[in-house]
């Protein structure tokens, strides 16, 4: 992938993957188990690869998204608070007798994640043929994000494209059950990001996360970013005399509420990386950017005013 990475590709960033309906619930107080417990709750728009979208337009980056959406009231409503904050949605597929995604978040009081419940289904609908039918897209895009709400026979048919058209992909785990649906063999990859308990079980070990982003590089990707909670984010890449890796500490922040925190730190790496950045400064503008998403209860940037310069 050094080829692909040497590019400084400068077209539209296509987005593959999540987009749903996010509930958060922030609790009261306490968690009871086996008990009712009071919540405020707030319903935006939300999915990883939508807000990643969000977050790129908001940078100044030309985005189109690829999902699948239910052909229902929800899916109505997604579709046009993502056209409203910029992003291309003429790519989203409406899948009749699917529900559209829902993602539940119960946070803590302190707005840290206790639980998370997401139904991708409609998500996971999307086939290597609506891969196919958008591979015209490819070629024009400087880069390929997806994420790993993706089923494994769907990645690998992106991955194949991807490698056709030239574009590098930029790959978000999501989670760590999901993280398992990526190859063993990561040389199609030209950058992972995750976190730690995902970055495990993608490689199936148990590693301080100082390793992890090392190993993934050892397993064929380009490049990676590892994060831990409010610990140091590990990252590395090949360089001409190997590997190139260091960690950053993420700045200071007043937790407002975690959800969207790693959707903003992979978009901030996206455009950094794509106006000529080091991995290293890359890293440092992703977590500028994801500690205003944590210190605000927003779960990706707000579109940017007709002249606005970068948020």
């Amino acid at each position: 992938m050094a080829s692909a990475q040497s590019k400084s590709p400068r077209g539209a960033v296509l987005a593959i993957g999540g987009a749903n309906r996010d509930e958060v619930m922030r609790l009261a107080g306490p968690m009871t188990q086996g008990a009712s417990n009071p919540v405020h709750i707030k319903t935006t728009a939300g999915g990883i690869a939508r807000n990643v979208a969000q977050n790129l337009v908001a940078l100044g980056v030309e985005t189109q998204l690829l999902t699948v959406v239910g052909d229902d009231e929800a899916g109505d409503w997604l579709l046009t608070q993502t056209r409203l904050s910029g992003v291309d949605t003429s790519p989203a597929i409406r899948r009749a007798g699917l529900a559209t995604g829902r993602y539940v978040a119960v946070l803590d009081p302190g707005g840290e994640l206790a639980v998370g419940l997401a139904d991708m289904t409609a998500t996971e609908s999307l086939t290597p043929a609506d891969i196919k039918s958008a591979s015209g897209l490819f070629g024009r895009s400087g880069t390929i994000f997806a994420d790993a709400n993706l089923v494994p026979e769907t990645l690998a048919a992106l991955f194949d494209i991807a490698a056709k058209s030239g574009s590098p992909v930029t790959i978000d785990l999501v989670s760590p059950a999901k993280a398992t649906r990526l190859p063993v063999d990561l040389s199609s990859a030209d950058l992972v990001v995750g976190n730690r308990r995902e970055a495990m079980s993608l490689l199936g070990i148990e590693k301080p996360t100082a390793g992890l982003a090392t190993a993934i590089v050892d397993c064929g990707a380009f490049a990676a970013v590892i994060s831990d909670g409010d610990g140091p984010v590990y990252w590395c890449s090949k360089s001409a005399t190997g590997s190139d890796c260091g960690s950053q500490c993420p700045p200071v922040a007043k937790v407002v509420d975690v959800t969207g925190a790693g959707d903003a730190l992979h978009a901030g790496i996206i455009a950094a990386r794509r106006d000529g950045a080091s991995l290293a400064d890359a890293v440092s503008a992703g977590l500028k950017i994801a500690a205003r998403i944590v210190s605000s209860s927003a779960h990706a940037l707000a579109p940017r005013a007709p002249g606005q310069g970068e948020p």
